[in-house]
């Protein structure tokens, strides 16, 4: 009677036993679990956050292109504007071109007239 009673105390004992190291392993288990879960959880931020910054520079990329887009019409616009007055200035050119020439015909009259006038004074032919 009293073997009956330590047998059924020592296989108490080894299921208590047991069962601790049962739920010391599923303790253990779940706590993995819990840590894998706050890894996962993180690598998503993560995920998130990396797709984020790829969008923003996307969008900085986009908005570069359009920048230089602008820019390259900009510029454009100011080439045209340049040539049409490098047109303009042309036919300005031109006339001071022709104005120099015409002063400088005009000066070598004033000076062969001079020349006359000194020619017919120092002869006595006009009373000066």
């Amino acid at each position: 009677h009293t073997i009956d009673e330590a047998n059924k105390a020592v296989k108490e004992a080894n299921e208590n036993e047991t069962a601790d190291e049962a739920n010391r392993q599923t303790e253990t288990a779940d706590e993995a679990n819990r840590q894998t879960a706050r890894r996962l959880a993180a690598a998503e931020a993560r995920a998130a956050a990396a797709e984020a910054r790829a969008a923003k520079m996307e969008g900085v990329e986009v908005r570069l292109v359009n920048a230089q887009a602008r820019m390259a019409a900009a510029l454009q616009a100011e080439i045209a504007e340049m040539q049409a007055l490098v047109k303009q200035q042309e036919p300005l050119g031109a006339a001071v071109i022709r104005i120099s020439a015409e002063r400088k015909q005009a000066l070598k009259r004033v000076e062969a007239l001079e020349q006359f006038l000194e020619r017919a004074t120092n002869l006595g032919q006009l009373p000066i």
